[in-house]
C-alpha cells in the first residue's frame, strides 16, 4: 500500500508543477501585454505629437515659400498684365523663372502652380498639370470652396483633376485665391502641389511596429499609393492603438501601431518561460512514468487474466509481482484458477454424458421403429436381421467411450451406416452424397454430430415427399475455418419455425421441458456438445430458401480448443 500511496503523492507533484507551469506562463504573458501596451501607447502619443509638430513646421515652411512667390512685386505685376492682356512672351519667360526659383527650395514641393485670370498658367512641371486655363478651372465643384477664400489655402479633394491621372507618385494639392497687394481685387490662384518627400522622414516601410500617415479631416489618408492605402485600411481595422495629432485646421497626423507585434512579443515571453521549464517538467514525467508503469503493470496483468477467464481460458500463468501485496493476490488468484478449471472440466463432461444420453433414446427409437416394419412384411425379414446387426454396431460406436472424442472420418463412417439403415425402409426416396477433403476428416469433432443432422433431414423431408430428397455434404477450409455445410431440398419450415431455430444456436438460449418435448432435441445437442469441445470457436448457421435447407457449421481451428490434426 505505501507504494500506491507514493504513486499518488508523485502523480499529484507532477500535476501540480505542470498546472503551476501554466498558470506563471499565462500571468507572465499576460503582465508582458499590459506593461508593453502602456508603455507603447504613451510612445505611440509622443511620437505622433512630435510628428506632426516637425510637419506643421515643415508645412508653414511651404506656406512662407508660397506666400513669398505670390507677394513677389514681379509677380504681382505679371498676373495683372497678363489679366490685360499686355504681357509679352519675354515676360512670361522671366515670370517662369522666377516661380521656379522660389519653389524649388523645398524637396516636398513638386510644382507651383499660378492661374491669372486670363492666359496659360505658370508653372514648373508641365507633364502633371490637366487644367490649362482658369476657364477650366472655374468649372470644378471645388473651385466656389477656393474663390470663398479670403486667407489662407485649402486642400483640394484627391480627385481634382489638377493633376493628370496615371502619376505614379501620388500627390496633394492645396489652393487659395490671390489677391492684388494694394486692393481685394482678385487677380489669380495659386495652387501647390505636393509629393510624399514632405514625410519620407516618417516611417511607412512593412517592419515598422508605429506607422504615421497624413490624413484630411475625414480621415482619409493623403500622399499614399494603392498598396499604401489599403496598409493603412488594415492598420484601421487591425491596429491595437491609434492616436491623432493635429497639424492645421485641414490636415493631422494618425499614428498606429500594430496588435501584431504586440501578441508576438507577449508570445515570446510564455515561451522563453515553457523552454526553460520544459526540462524540468519532462525529467518529472520521466521519473513518474517509470513509477506508473512499476506499479500498475501487475494489475494491469490482473486485468488482463479477467477478460482470458471471461472467455473461457482457464489455462493462464500468473506472472511474479515485486509488490508483496500484489503477488499474495496472484497466489491466491491462481490456486482459484486452479480449482475452476477442474471444476468446469468435469461439468464439461458430466453435461456431455447427459446429452448423449438424450440423443441414444432418440435415435434407437426411430431405428427401432424402421426394423419394425420391415419385420412385417415376410420377404424382408434377411435385410431385418442384416439391420439388427448394422443397428448393434451403431450402438456400439455410439455407446463406447461415449466421453471421448470421435473425427471426421469416423462420423461419415457412422452416417454410411446410418443411411443404409434408413435405405431398407425409404428404398430409392432419397439419395446421398459426400464431399470431404482427406485432410479434413482427422479433425476431431464430438461423437454423433453428424448423423443427428443428416436424421433431421430424413424426418421432416423424406418422410413428407414421395419425390427423391437429395441429401449433400459438404467440407472446405479456408483462412483458418473449416466449414461443413448439409443441404436437402424438399423441407418445409415456416417462418416462425425457421427464427426459432436460430434461436437455438444462440449462447443464452436454453430448452424447458415443453420445447424439449415438442421440438426435439438432436439439433440443439449437435451445438451444445460443440460448444462444450470448441467454446466460442464454433458457430451453427442455418438457411432456407425455396423449400432448400441448409445448416453449416462453422470451427476456428488456430484458437485455443480441440484442432486438426
Amino acid at each position: 500500500m505505501k507504494a500506491k500511496v507514493n504513486l499518488s503523492w508523485i502523480t499529484f507533484i507532477v500535476i501540480a508543477q505542470f498546472v503551476i507551469l501554466l498558470i506563471s506562463s499565462c500571468i507572465i504573458g499576460i503582465t508582458s501585454f499590459y506593461s508593453k501596451r502602456d508603455s507603447i501607447s504613451e510612445m505611440l502619443k509622443a511620437n505622433t505629437n512630435q510628428v506632426a509638430e516637425l510637419l506643421g513646421k515643415d508645412l508653414n515652411s511651404i506656406y512662407t515659400i508660397a506666400d513669398n512667390s505670390y507677394l513677389n512685386i514681379s509677380v504681382q505685376q505679371a498676373l495683372q498684365r497678363d489679366n490685360a492682356q499686355e504681357s509679352s512672351v519675354y515676360e512670361k519667360y522671366c515670370t517662369h523663372q522666377l516661380l521656379e526659383s522660389l519653389s524649388t527650395s523645398h524637396p516636398a514641393i513638386s510644382d507651383m502652380i499660378i492661374y491669372p485670370l486670363i492666359g496659360e498658367p505658370y508653372h514648373i512641371q508641365n507633364d502633371i498639370v490637366g487644367i490649362q486655363n482658369c476657364y477650366e478651372l472655374r468649372e470644378k465643384k471645388w473651385f466656389k470652396q477656393i474663390s470663398k477664400l479670403e486667407s489662407g489655402f485649402t486642400l483640394l479633394p484627391e480627385e481634382n483633376g489638377l493633376i493628370i491621372k496615371g502619376i505614379e507618385r501620388p500627390y496633394s494639392v492645396f489652393g487659395r485665391t490671390i489677391y492684388a497687394s494694394s486692393s481685394r481685387k482678385i487677380i489669380g490662384y495659386q495652387f501647390l502641389v505636393v509629393n510624399t518627400k514632405w514625410i519620407e522622414t516618417v516611417s511607412q516601410n512593412e517592419k515598422a511596429v508605429m506607422q504615421y500617415y497624413v490624413c484630411d479631416n475625414k480621415n482619409i489618408p493623403l500622399l499614399l499609393r494603392e498598396q499604401e492605402k489599403k496598409k493603412f485600411q488594415i492598420s484601421e481595422r487591425e491596429g491595437y492603438f491609434t492616436e491623432e495629432s493635429l497639424i492645421n485646421n485641414n490636415l493631422k497626423v494618425v499614428g498606429h501601431y500594430a496588435r501584431s507585434y504586440l501578441l508576438e512579443e507577449s508570445c515570446k515571453s510564455i515561451i522563453i518561460v515553457l523552454i526553460c521549464m520544459s526540462p524540468v517538467m519532462l525529467l518529472s514525467l520521466f521519473c513518474s512514468s517509470i513509477w506508473i508503469k512499476w506499479i500498475k503493470r501487475p494489475t494491469l496483468e490482473l486485468t488482463g487474466v479477467m477478460k482470458q477467464i471471461e472467455q473461457g481460458d482457464f489455462c493462464i500463468q500468473l506472472p511474479h509481482s515485486q509488490v508483496e501485496e500484489i503477488n499474495a493476490l496472484s497466489v491466491q488468484f491462481s490456486r482459484m484458477l486452479t480449482e475452476l478449471s477442474i471444476e468446469k472440466e468435469q461439468n464439461r463432461k458430466l453435461e456431455m454424458r447427459f446429452l448423449l444420453s438424450q440423443l441414444n433414446p432418440h435415435f434407437l427409437y426411430n431405428t427401432l421403429n424402421s426394423i419394425y416394419w420391415m419385420i412385417l412384411d415376410e420377404e424382408r425379414a434377411i435385410e431385418a436381421c442384416e439391420m439388427v446387426d448394422a443397428l448393434s454396431n451403431l450402438l456400439r460406436y455410439g455407446l463406447y467411450e461415449i466421453d471421448a472424442p470421435s473425427t471426421v472420418g469416423q462420423e461419415l463412417e457412422h452416417v454410411e451406416q446410418y443411411l443404409l439403415l434408413q435405405s431398407k425402409r425409404y428404398e430409392d426416396r432419397f439419395c446421398y452424397f459426400a464431399d470431404v477433403p482427406k485432410e479434413l476428416q482427422s479433425l476431431e469433432i464430438p461423437k454423433l454430430t453428424f448423423q443427428p443432422i443428416v436424421e433431421n433431414a430424413i424426418k421432416h423431408s423424406v418422410e413428407f415427399h414421395m419425390e427423391t430428397v437429395e441429401i449433400k455434404l459438404t467440407a472446405k477450409k479456408e483462412n483458418g475455418i473449416i466449414s461443413f455445410c448439409f443441404s436437402n431440398n424438399y423441407a418445409e419450415l415456416k417462418p416462425i419455425e425457421l427464427e426459432n431455430l436460430k434461436r437455438k444456436f444462440t449462447e443464452d438460449y436454453r430448452p424447458n421441458e415443453t420445447e424439449v418435448k415438442s421440438l426435439g432435441i438432436g439439433l440443439y445437442n449437435v451445438y451444445r456438445r460443440l460448444k462444450l469441445m470448441y467454446g466460442s470457436n464454433a458457430e451453427l448457421q442455418v438457411h432456407y430458401e425455396n423449400h432448400m435447407f441448409m445448416l453449416v457449421i462453422n470451427i476456428k481451428t488456430e484458437a485455443k480448443g480441440r484442432k486438426e490434426t
